[in-house]
């Protein structure tokens, strides 16, 4: 890449949630071992095939605030 961007990669599982009733549902998100371990390669592909200390990470799991 040409710009010298920084690259901020959050997880956020409660897009992955259906409407039921009032309610979110997120039974249809990926368990959260698997999500975790997920997340962490895909910050690490990011990683390889970009400046690594251009790309940024939230905690997975963490509140948001």
């Amino acid at each position: 890449m040409q710009k010298n961007y920084e690259v901020l990669i959050v997880s956020q599982f409660t897009l992955y949630g259906i409407l039921k009733g009032n309610k979110p549902d997120f039974h249809v998100a990926m368990a959260p071992d698997r999500a975790k371990s997920f997340y962490a390669s895909l910050v690490e592909r990011f990683q390889r095939s970009y400046k690594s200390e251009a790309v940024k990470d939230g905690v997975f799991g963490a509140m948001m605030k």
